[in-house]
């Protein structure tokens, strides 16, 4: 059970403090890194390290750590899960297990500034929600749009997302 319930009343505590406040403290997300060697990187979020690189593939590359991009996918779909998650306790709708997956494909001509390429993702991102739940279609219909409403990285994204949902398996967008 991914969903700790006696959380409920803290979540219920939080939005009811937060939509009654007058001024709020802005959240402070920061990380640093450092180029160690060729492309792999050091990067330090809070008390965390961490560690990115590009594939043995590719020159230079030693395949250390993911890739930065793959660090941009998993950031959008771990707050898009977080945000899922707070909503689900705060409306009550039980969820069991939630597993996001999000991919994109990028030219490699617009990373190096050849020719008229664009540098992002190359038609935007692809995203598939899974939810596992007793809950109806449409209360995760109603909660995935929520988290994806409320989600700060999803309102960061200047590029388009395809997104896909499923709930038990079975396909429930649309």
């Amino acid at each position: 059970m991914p969903l700790d319930w006696d959380l409920q009343e803290a979540v219920w505590e939080e939005f009811e403090l937060l939509a009654e406040a007058d001024r709020v403290p802005t959240g402070e997300n920061r990380v640093e890194t450092e180029l160690v060697e060729n492309y792999h990187g050091r990067g330090t979020a809070r008390d965390f390290e961490f560690e990115s690189d590009e594939p043995a593939s590719m020159a230079g590359g030693e395949n250390r750590g993911p890739r930065p991009l793959e660090y941009f996918l998993a950031g959008f779909a771990f707050c898009q899960q977080v945000v899922l998650a707070k909503h689900a306790l705060a409306t009550g709708v039980e969820v069991d297990d939630v597993r996001v997956e999000v991919e994109g494909d990028v030219d490699p001509r617009g990373v190096l500034g050849i020719g008229d390429v664009d540098s992002g993702f190359d038609g935007g991102l692809r995203q598939v929600t899974r939810v596992e739940s007793p809950a109806t279609p449409h209360e995760i219909r109603e909660l995935v749009a929520t988290a994806d409403a409320n989600c700060p990285a999803s309102a960061s994204l200047s590029v388009p997302v395809d997104r896909e949902l499923f709930l038990n398996g079975e396909r429930i967008d649309g």
